[in-house]
């Protein structure tokens, strides 16, 4: 009987090894680890549990003996040092508590003991470490040199994962010195993305932001934007800075968008480069919008000052607003977008999404708009982009309604460039679109659109007044009369249109 029962043990043993590793094949003790960075304290300890059968399974005489299973030296390695590097932590945390209680006794309550005993690990140290762990079963893997090597440096308490609380691989992979080019865009693209994966939330970013990263991809991006062969990296990167923008809160709205400047430096990027040398294709220049988009947003919501209960856009964010509304209109230009009747058949895939992100920015930068400047004649405002450029949008947009309405404000209450003689034309074009979406969504026309497309109508009048010989455009405008009596200072300025129709 003894023997029966060994050979039930030693079948036991071994269904337990190979179930382990089927669940590790799947991605399972990947999904486990990944999981110490949950809020919850509950599914850490479902985590934790599991981690510590996995790494019993590979402790196990069994294990060794299926000859198949030759990754299980590493992943025995791997799942050591998390066990070694928690124990280090509760360690050195139980340490602390005894020194602030003055050597005494320590009385742990139930909160104190869960979170020493079931540590929440931050979240880019846990995709790290579950990453890791699927590639050290791939030795064909492009980093599983680099995983190998990192985790047998470690020396330290036996080999314990101590960089819980920093950015495991992350410096030494972007700054690559590896001999081979490609290796070395690996390395760096594997870095990027696994930022990308890490910055889950304020907490993150702060360790993100500690180690200088944010500086060091505008820094990177930067140097990259003119060599073609680097564009793909490019891209990464500005999806990381996006990322870390909308995931990482107040902090990294203060750090990227008021310290580093991030507005600013999207906007010198392209100032003085042509958009289709940097941008060559139109999931490009959507990745770069939604980082416009993502940017201003934030800075409109940082910079907006509370007012009666409410929030008002700032000046500072309406002035770094304006010249990237410029660089919006210059990517949408550049990009080959059909020009066709219908819009919603003519334009597809990236030019869709291309059309969409335009709109948003747009209407991002007509948030910051506070509503002195917005009341303003628009001469008095000079900025940075033409009339022709911003008429050649409105013609692209004017048939796509749900759309129009955001473009047409946002183009009205944007500062135009200085005006010349050749832009009379694109007056009278402009005039007569806005105009025309007005009336042909009466009544239920926005009186904000309404008031602010009579304003630039009136600038557009006042300085080409080629508009005063067209009858037709005379006749539509007395139309707009009732709209005109509802809003503030909106006879007013009818009635200035009217007077320079009449001349």
């Amino acid at each position: 009987s003894f023997n029966a029962k060994n050979e039930a043990d030693n079948v036991q043993h071994i269904e337990f090894c190979q179930t382990c590793r089927r669940l590790y094949s799947n991605g399972a003790i990947s999904l486990a680890v990944a999981s110490l960075s949950s809020q919850c304290p509950s599914l850490r300890k479902v985590a934790l549990s599991i981690c510590g059968l996995f790494l019993e399974s590979l402790q196990m005489q069994k294990s060794s003996s299926l000859k198949d299973w030759r990754e299980r030296p590493q992943l025995e390695m791997l799942m050591s040092s998390i066990q070694r590097g928690l124990s280090v932590r509760r360690s050195i945390r139980i340490k602390k508590l005894q020194g602030s209680s003055g050597g005494a006794a320590l009385r742990y309550d139930g909160d104190v003991t869960s979170k020493l005993n079931v540590p929440m690990v931050p979240a880019f140290s846990a995709v790290f470490l579950a990453k890791a762990l699927l590639i050290l079963s791939r030795p064909a893997d492009d980093m599983y040199g680099q995983m190998n090597r990192y985790f047998l440096r470690l020396t330290h308490f036996h080999g314990a994962f101590q960089d819980f609380f920093g950015l495991p691989g992350f410096l030494s992979l972007y700054c690559s010195s590896a001999d081979e080019l490609m290796r070395s865009k690996s390395e760096r693209n594997w870095a990027l993305q696994s930022l990308i994966d890490g910055a889950v939330d304020e907490f993150s970013f702060r360790i993100i932001a500690r180690h200088h990263v944010p500086e060091l991809i505008m820094s990177s991006v930067g140097s990259q934007i003119d060599s073609p062969g680097k564009k793909g990296e490019m891209l990464i990167a500005i999806d990381a800075l996006r990322t870390l923008i909308e995931r990482g809160g107040p902090s990294a709205i203060s750090h990227m968008v008021m310290r580093q400047g991030l507005l600013s430096w999207l906007h010198g990027i392209v100032n003085w480069r042509k958009v289709f040398a940097l941008f060559p294709f139109d999931d490009m220049k959507c990745k770069f919008l939604r980082l416009i988009v993502a940017a201003v947003k934030s800075h409109r919501s940082h910079t907006s000052t509370p007012d009666d209960g409410q929030k008002h856009p700032s000046i500072s964010a309406f002035y770094e607003g304006v010249p990237l509304a410029d660089v919006v209109i210059r990517i949408f230009l550049d990009s080959k977008v059909n020009t066709d009747t219908d819009v919603n058949v003519s334009i597809n895939g990236y030019q869709t999404e291309l059309y969409e992100l335009t709109c948003d920015a747009l209407w991002e930068v007509y948030l910051t708009t506070p509503q002195k400047i917005m009341g303003n004649r628009c001469s008095e405002c000079h900025g940075m982009t033409t009339l022709d450029d911003m008429t050649s949008v409105l013609e692209k947009f004017a048939t796509h309604k749900q759309m129009c309405a955001r473009v047409l404000a946002a183009l009205c209450a944007l500062p135009l460039a200085s005006s010349s003689a050749r832009d009379d034309d694109s007056a009278n074009t402009f005039c007569d679109i806005a105009l025309g979406f007005i009336l042909s969504k009466l009544p239920t026309t926005s009186s904000d659109l309404v008031a602010i497309c009579l304003r630039r109508i009136l600038d557009l009048i006042q300085n080409h007044g080629i508009l005063a010989s067209d009858p037709n455009f005379s006749s539509r405008f007395m139309k707009t009369r009732t709209l005109a009596t509802k809003l503030e200072d909106g006879v007013t300025v009818w009635n200035e249109i009217f007077k320079l129709l009449n001349k």
